[in-house]
């Protein structure tokens, strides 16, 4: 290393930024786990934003999950997983979840305020 420069001043750009984005990754958990605290949980409900909207809080054409009964929300998604509520996608997604973890990702809503 030349005189005046520091440690980082070898470190090429591409390495500076994976380790800068590697603990940003740790870091995230802490950020996503929200009011529940099941990280897994909020990053199963981050998938339902492109329809229910960011947090569950919808301002389109469906239906809001914010802040809505744990137990309506489970009770929502197994009719819908079972066939027995009319839907285009929701049932296909409902398919994906055993139902410990479909209450996990309604008590996530549950927990958030209504929009």
């Amino acid at each position: 290393m030349r005189t005046g420069q520091g440690a980082l001043a070898t470190v090429p750009p591409v390495v500076f930024a994976t380790v800068l984005g590697l603990f940003g990754l740790l870091a995230a958990p802490a950020t996503l786990a929200g009011p529940v605290g099941d990280t897994q949980a909020e990053l199963w409900a981050a998938g339902c934003a492109a329809c229910h909207g960011t947090h569950g809080a919808s301002v389109g054409g469906f239906p809001p999950l914010a802040g809505r009964s744990a137990s309506e929300l489970l009770a929502l998604m197994l009719r819908q997983r079972a066939g027995q509520a009319d839907s285009t996608i929701m049932h296909q997604h409902a398919r994906g979840f055993s139902e410990a973890e479909l209450a996990r990702i309604a008590a996530v809503f549950a927990a958030r305020p209504k929009p």
